[in-house]
C-alpha cells in the first residue's frame, strides 16, 4: 500500500514569507487590537503626566555682538575681525571646559557655582558672534550673560590679543521659557513609542506563530493535498431569523452558495481518491477541539447522499456526540454508546436523515467516559463491517486525535482517513503530533481540509474567503465541555469579526 511520508520525516521550511507575515501581523491586530489600543492609551497618558511633572522651563538669553580687533598689523581689517570672532567662538568651550570663565563669572556674582548653560558662536563669514546662557529663571539667564559679556573679552585677550566687542542685539530679560511645555506632543510621543512596540509584538507574534493557514502549508507540513478550504459562514441578523435554520450544514435554509461549493469540492476529490482505491470507510478526525471535525464529516456525508450514494454517517465521538445536533436529529436514545455497552443491536441505532433518503445516522447517545475500550471491541468491529458491506461510504466522526486515543482505535479499522486543520489555530507541532497517533494503524490519510478559512489582508487566497465572504465565520464558542483525563475542553476562541449591528454568528458547539 502506497504510503506518505510521516510528518516528523518531513523537513521543515524555515524561509519566512512576507505576505503571510503580514497576515499574521493583521491577524494578531485583530485578536488583540483592545489590548494593543489600551497599551497605547497608558502608554501616551504615562507620557503626558511624566512631562508635566518633570517639566522644568528653561529660560534663555543671548547677545550678539560685531569683533573688531584693536590692532591689525598691517593685515586685512575684515578678513582679520572675521578671523578673530571664529577665534573667539573656538576657544570659548575651552575657556568654560577649564573653569576660567565659569569662576570669573562666580565670583563676579557673588555665588559659588553658576548655575546656567553658557555658549558661544560665531556666525560663519562674518565678524559676529552671539553669547547664549540658559538658566531655570529669567532674570538669572539674563545676569550670567551680563558677567559673561564683561569677563569674557579679559579672559580670552591673553589667548587671541585685544579686541573690542559692539552690541548688535540682545533678548533683555526673557519673560517665557524657551522649552514650551507641549501636553499634546508628550502624549503623541508616548502613543507614537507604544505603537512601535505593539508593532513589534505583532511581527514577533506573527513569525513565533507555527499555525496552517494556506493549502501550501498543509502540503509542507503533512505531505498530503487539501481535498478542499472551508470558509467561514454566518448569517446575516437583518434576514427573518425566526424559523430560519441555524445549523452549519450544506442543506440548512440559507447555507450561501460559496459554503456548498466548498463541499461539493471537497466530496469530489473525496470520491475519485476512494474509487480509485477501492476505499469504502472514512474517518474524519482532528489534532485539536474546536476545529470543526463533526461540521465537515456531516456535510461530507450530506454531499455524498445528494449524489445520491447510500452514505452512513457514524458519530464516534462518545465523549461529546454532536452528530445528532448537527443533523436536527433525536439523539437521545442509546445510540453509539448503547450499541457498543449491548444495551441494543445495529438495526436500532440506524437514524434516516429526514432531508435525504440516501443518508442514514448513527448517533452517539449518551456520552460516556471510556470509550476507548468499546471501540478497540469486537462488537465495533462487527458494525464496521456491516457498514462496509451495507452503504457506498461510511464516515465516522472521531475524537481529536492528540488529546485521546479514541482516535487511533477507530483508525486501525478504517480505509481512510481526512484530517482536519482548522485555519490559524492549532501550532504545526501539535498537528504533527495529532498525525503521529494514526502512525502504524494502517490507516490511509487521503488528505487534509482546511477549514474556517478568510483572506489574508495581502489578497493572499485562503480557500473561498478570498471571494468577499470574509464576514462570514462558524463564530461562537467552540465548547467541548470535559474530555475526561483531567482535561477540559472549553474554546473561548472567537472565531470571526462580527457585526452587531448587522449579523449574528451562528452558535453550535464543535465545529
Amino acid at each position: 500500500m502506497e504510503r506518505h511520508p510521516e510528518p516528523w520525516q518531513i523537513q521543515e521550511d524555515t524561509r519566512i514569507d512576507i505576505r503571510e507575515t503580514i497576515d499574521g501581523m493583521w491577524k494578531a491586530f485583530l485578536r488583540f487590537w483592545w489590548i494593543i489600543l489600551v497599551a497605547i492609551s497608558c502608554f501616551a497618558s504615562a507620557a503626558y503626566f511624566y512631562a508635566g511633572h518633570s517639566y522644568v522651563p528653561q529660560y534663555t538669553a543671548y547677545s550678539t555682538f560685531t569683533v573688531k580687533a584693536v590692532s591689525v598689523y598691517g593685515y586685512d581689517e575684515e578678513n582679520y575681525n572675521m578671523a578673530t570672532a571664529a577665534q573667539l567662538g573656538s576657544v570659548f568651550p575651552y575657556l568654560l571646559t577649564n573653569g576660567v570663565l565659569t569662576s570669573k563669572v562666580a565670583q563676579d556674582l557673588g555665588v559659588s557655582r553658576v548655575d546656567g548653560n553658557i555658549s558661544a558662536s560665531a556666525l560663519e563669514n562674518t565678524n559676529m558672534i552671539t553669547l547664549t546662557v540658559t538658566a531655570d529663571d529669567g532674570q538669572k539667564a539674563y545676569d550670567i550673560l551680563q558677567s559673561v559679556i564683561r569677563n569674557y573679552p579679559e579672559i580670552s585677550n591673553p589667548v587671541i590679543g585685544e579686541v573690542t566687542l559692539r552690541l548688535l542685539d540682545e533678548s533683555g530679560v526673557p519673560q517665557s521659557p524657551s522649552n514650551r511645555f507641549s501636553p499634546r506632543t508628550a502624549a503623541m510621543m508616548g502613543g507614537a513609542g507604544a505603537a512601535a512596540l505593539c508593532l513589534l509584538f505583532l511581527l514577533f507574534y506573527a513569525l513565533a506563530r507555527k499555525t496552517i493557514n494556506t493549502e501550501d502549508d498543509l502540503k509542507r507540513v503533512f505531505n498530503m493535498p487539501c481535498l478542499g478550504s472551508i470558509p467561514r459562514m454566518q448569517i446575516k441578523r437583518r434576514n427573518n431569523m425566526q424559523g430560519r435554520d441555524k445549523r452549519i450544514m450544506v442543506d440548512a435554509k440559507g447555507a450561501p452558495a460559496y459554503f456548498q461549493e466548498s463541499f461539493r469540492t471537497m466530496r469530489n476529490r473525496t470520491e475519485k481518491i476512494c474509487q480509485e482505491k477501492g476505499f469504502k470507510t472514512i474517518m474524519v478526525t482532528s489534532a485539536m477541539p474546536s476545529e470543526g471535525k463533526s461540521t465537515v464529516a456531516a456535510n461530507l456525508a450530506v454531499s455524498l447522499a445528494h449524489k445520491e450514494k447510500n452514505v452512513c454517517l457514524v458519530d464516534c465521538d462518545l465523549r461529546n456526540p454532536s452528530a445528532a445536533d448537527l443533523l436536527a436529529l433525536d439523539g437521545r436514545g442509546l445510540g453509539m454508546s448503547g450499541y457498543l455497552q449491548g444495551k441494543v443491536q445495529i438495526p436500532n441505532i440506524l437514524m434516516p436523515y429526514r432531508k435525504s433518503r440516501h443518508l442514514t445516522v448513527i448517533p452517539g447517545g449518551e456520552s460516556i467516559s471510556n470509550p476507548g475500550e468499546y471501540l478497540n471491541s469486537e462488537r465495533f468491529r462487527t458494525l464496521v463491517k456491516t457498514l462496509r458491506d451495507q452503504f457506498d461510504f461510511v464516515i465516522f466522526d472521531t475524537p481529536p486525535s492528540a488529546i485521546v486515543s479514541d482516535a487511533a482505535s477507530v483508525a486501525r479499522m478504517m480505509d481512510a482517513g481526512i484530517y482536519v486543520v482548522r485555519q490559524d489555530y492549532a501550532a504545526e507541532d501539535v498537528l504533527r503530533d495529532g498525525m503521529e497517533m494514526h502512525a502504524g494503524t494502517g490507516v490511509h490519510m487521503i488528505g487534509a481540509a482546511l477549514n474556517n478559512t478568510v483572506a489574508g489582508i495581502t489578497g493572499s487566497s485562503y480557500g473561498y474567503g478570498n471571494y468577499g465572504y470574509g464576514r462570514y465565520g462558524y463564530g461562537g464558542r467552540y465548547g467541548y465541555g470535559g474530555y475526561g483525563y483531567g482535561y477540559s475542553y472549553g474554546s473561548s476562541e472567537e472565531s470571526g469579526e462580527t457585526d452587531p449591528e448587522e449579523s449574528e454568528t451562528l452558535d453550535k458547539s464543535e465545529l
